[in-house]
């Protein structure tokens, strides 16, 4: 293997997307048609006042579906905190995991609902459906892991499971906004279909007029994914807009277990910055060409101060660091790509 460092500095934008030559390549997945639990729309009890409440053995709630389904059903009256205090967490084995389906009602920018373990915990959610973790047109929710190393830590585990057609770790559908993933370990055993780590999308095939808008990825560390982190809107009429992926980790120096860096997907000013994007090789026959960072169909994106490296081509479709791209006539416009250092591994 040959290894090249260049540094240097490059600073220009893009008013075009280059198209990939083979049909939907800058797609990371397909979308299907799904049906949803129906939500219940009449209150059933008083809100949850602003406060800290417990989730586990003991807790105020026994289970995080308890949980979900009172925010769901009754909302919250204020700022409210959700501590987990067992170590493991086993999400339902149905189709969507832990399903919140929102929205909450009383959550807004200042009556957030932040899920978290409580101290001293290292605390493991894991599942094997659809999503570990699914939130459905559901805002002002973050996810806080508190510490990627330490005493509190937050470790989302995806179990494989062929019976579904991915398996992802936690999914903000459709109507989502105004969210927070952060400090959180994604480790999902279903890296060679196309499957993903923390993901926004719109409702699959629905002709959705929503998309996930304004909602954050940050200081995560995923270990191993077909996917890492996915925004995505192209299954609704409009882009998800305002986004932004921001100082995570994708890939460690020891493994090669993800197969796709950050996607993008039919987004618009989504910012992607400040990321490490490292050791990433096919996994399985799923994915096209292997991104470390890939804008699809965006529009005014933004990409800078990312590290992306060692990234391993196959002879199936080839590798790239950093990717605009299109399908067909349609293109991304207005995009900016701005770098301060590359490091290329040639194998």
């Amino acid at each position: 293997m040959k290894r090249l460092l260049v540094l240097f500095v490059v600073l220009f934008t893009v008013f075009f997307s280059y198209t990939i030559i083979a049909q939907e390549m800058g797609a990371a997945r397909k979308g299907v048609s799904m049906s949803f639990p129906e939500k219940v729309q009449s209150p059933l009890g008083p809100p949850l006042a602003a406060g800290t409440y417990t989730i586990g053995t003991g807790g105020n709630f026994p289970t995080i579906d308890s949980a979900f389904k009172k925010l769901s059903i009754d909302g919250v009256a204020g700022a409210v905190t959700l501590e987990l205090i067992n170590t493991l967490y086993v999400a339902p084995t149905d189709t969507f995991g832990f399903f919140l389906n929102g929205p909450i009602p009383g959550a807004g920018p200042n009556s957030r609902v932040i899920l978290k373990p409580a101290a001293n915990k290292n605390v493991i959610i894991e599942g094997n459906s659809y999503a570990v973790m699914y939130f459905m047109n559901t805002s002002y929710v973050t996810l806080d892991g508190v510490g990627l190393t330490g005493a509190t830590t937050l470790t989302i585990h995806v179990i494989k499971n062929t019976q579904f057609l991915w398996n992802d770790a936690v999914d903000f559908m459709n109507n989502s906004d105004h969210n927070v993933i952060q400090n959180t370990i994604f480790i999902n055993e279903d890296y060679s279909r196309s499957s993903t780590g923390p993901a926004f999308y719109p409702e699959f095939f629905a002709g959705s007029l929503f998309a996930p808008d304004s909602n954050l990825i940050l200081n995560n560390f995923v270990k191993k994914s077909a996917i890492a982190i996915y925004v995505s809107a192209e299954f609704s009429a409009v882009k998800a807009i305002g986004n932004i992926v921001r100082g995570n980790i994708v890939g460690s120096e020891t493994d090669s277990l993800i197969g796709w860096g950050i996607q993008a997907q039919f987004t618009q000013n989504t910012i992607i910055e400040n990321n490490v994007v490292q050791n990433l090789r096919r996994q399985g026959t799923a994915l096209d060409i292997i991104p470390g960072i890939n804008s699809y169909l965006g529009n005014g994106d933004i990409i800078r101060n990312n590290l992306v490296h060692n990234i391993h081509a196959d002879g199936y479709r080839g590798a790239t660091g950093i990717l605009l791209s299109g399908s067909g006539g349609n293109l991304g416009n207005n995009n900016l790509v701005e770098t301060s250092e590359k490091l290329i591994d040639i194998d």
